[in-house]
């Protein structure tokens, strides 16, 4: 492409991929970074949603057009070639995707390449369910990898009236083993921090009835959190449930619809962001219908999972993680 293109200023290069997405846009993102038009990823996805307007790219594709720009640099890092030996995927907390949302059946899968050389799978009544205030899925590999690797991990779900089984993804994460630094003893890959505005709306959101006069506007953290999505389009690898966890404090019918119409604004800028609906958002604009032992179950696990995150963000303040 380089080549084809140093030729001659008339001539063209035409892109596509499968999806018209993602293999397109890492391919065109890595050919800024390789004709050193910028050093880092992010300038250079940037460049490619405001050129290709849609979704964007996920956390891992950003990974790899990074890994291309540290090749190209100044001082270039190349990938090695010795094997990494997985030994366990930690998941925490736990997500919430079987129907009660109360926990997950999860099992995981390794790849190289699309290759597939290791899964947890078993039959569906041997398959442990997972509850959310167990803390943490753990799952012992001890899996040797080289290359390129894909860790995915699913929730397996029965249909009993149709006698089958089927598999809902919980995330998926990609890296090329090359580049991992020899020593490295732990990889840790994180939501998008909506966090980072949502702990301090659970203390500072407004959902009681006032003076008998209700405050219906957004919350002006759910409107930071919003730009925010705007500015980093595309999400994460699974990440944009983490908005659907919204802590709330509610006192009467007002702090309900106060919230629910928080949750829309959120689903409204996520569906234009990824084309499609959020279901955790929609499941979360039901906490405020129904029976009240349910709200107050909810609303109770929506203040662990704060907690969770305060903790997490705290232990990792002034260390620097890996985001995806």
């Amino acid at each position: 492409m380089h080549n084809w293109l140093k030729q001659n200023p008339k001539n063209v290069c035409v892109i596509t991929c499968s999806d018209g997405r993602g293999p397109s846009g890492v391919l065109v993102c890595a050919m800024f970074c390789f004709c050193h038009l910028f050093t880092n990823p992010v300038p250079a996805m940037q460049l490619l949603s405001a050129k290709r307007p849609g979704p964007g790219l996920w956390p891992s594709h950003k990974r790899y057009v990074g890994y291309v720009c540290s090749m190209v640099s100044e001082k270039p890092t190349l990938p090695h070639s010795k094997p990494l030996v997985i030994k366990a995927v930690t998941i925490n907390p736990i997500p919430c995707f079987n129907k009660q949302r109360s926990g997950c059946r999860p099992f995981c899968d390794v790849l190289i390449g699309e290759t597939k050389i290791f899964s947890t799978a078993q039959e569906y009544e041997r398959m442990r369910e997972y509850r959310v205030h167990e803390g943490k899925v753990l799952f012992n590999l001890g899996v040797s990898v080289q290359g390129d690797v894909v860790i995915s991990a699913y929730h397996m779900r029965s249909h009993a009236l149709q006698a089958k089984v089927t598999n809902t993804q919980i995330f998926q994460i990609q890296f090329h083993t090359g580049f991992i630094s020899p020593g490295t003893t732990v990889l840790k890959f994180m939501k998008m921090h909506c966090f980072h505005y949502l702990i301090p709306l659970a203390k500072q959101g407004n959902y009681a009835i006032v003076a008998n006069a209700a405050s219906m506007d957004y919350d002006p953290l759910v409107v930071k959190l919003n730009k925010r999505h705007q500015r980093h389009r595309g999400g994460g690898d699974g990440s944009r449930a983490t908005a659907a966890q919204i802590p709330v404090h509610l006192r009467g019918e007002s702090g309900i619809k106060k919230m629910c119409r928080n949750i829309f604004v959120l689903q409204q800028n996520l569906t234009n962001i990824t084309m499609s609906r959020e279901a955790d958002l929609d499941f979360a604009s039901q906490t405020g219908v129904g029976d009240l032992s349910v709200q107050n179950t909810r609303l109770q696990r929506l203040k662990e999972i704060i907690c969770e995150q305060a903790a997490i963000k705290q232990a990792t303040k002034d260390k620097k993680i890996t985001t995806v």
